[in-house]
């Protein structure tokens, strides 16, 4: 893949008969906790393969225009943290080995184009994040006991999907800290 070689990363692209239900909206990659009585699943953008320890690599696709770099440094942007390290849970939950080092693939739309011609041109940066998904699990507990105490919360958004009686599926985005 000509960005992983660019940013000199260890990297492929990973080979999966998986990997198109895992980006496919009301599939994805899922996981069943019995125990909470909960189904969790998520859309991937991207898996690679770590060449040097065969660990997966999660990587997240990002778009913008604005002037000057990107950048996930700011206070809204734990969101995208937050999402990455759900994923990395997923895939560990499903016995997958993940490596800590994730990836966001960050496209800039550039504005500075005299002419439109109908081309969007875009600057690529591919920005590392090295996750910790050590507060999903207990996020879901509290969730499922109804504590809610891990912050200041924008918002909670709860979408339940029943496939039978006693099984929720429960997508969630945490946006804010």
């Amino acid at each position: 893949h000509p960005y992983l070689i660019e940013s000199s990363i260890d990297a492929k692209p990973y080979d999966h008969p998986d990997i198109e239900i895992w980006r496919t909206r009301n599939q994805g990659i899922g996981i069943e906790l019995k125990e909470l009585n909960l189904y969790i699943y998520g859309l991937v953008d991207d898996v690679w393969i770590n060449t040097k320890n065969d660990k997966l690599i999660i990587a997240d696709y990002k778009a913008t225009s604005k002037k000057g770099d990107v950048t996930i440094d700011a206070p809204w942007q734990i969101s995208y943290k937050r999402q990455i390290e759900i994923y990395q849970w997923l895939f560990r939950q499903n016995g997958f080995d993940v490596d800590d080092m994730s990836y966001f693939v960050y496209c800039n739309g550039i504005k500075d184009s005299k002419v439109f011609d109908n081309c969007l041109n875009f600057e690529v940066k591919i920005l590392p994040y090295k996750a910790n998904d050590s507060w999903v699990t207990p996020a879901l507990k509290e969730i499922k006991n109804k504590n809610l105490i891990l912050g200041t919360w924008q918002g909670i958004f709860l979408i339940e999907h029943r496939k039978q009686n006693k099984i929720r599926n429960v997508m969630f985005h945490f946006l804010g800290e």
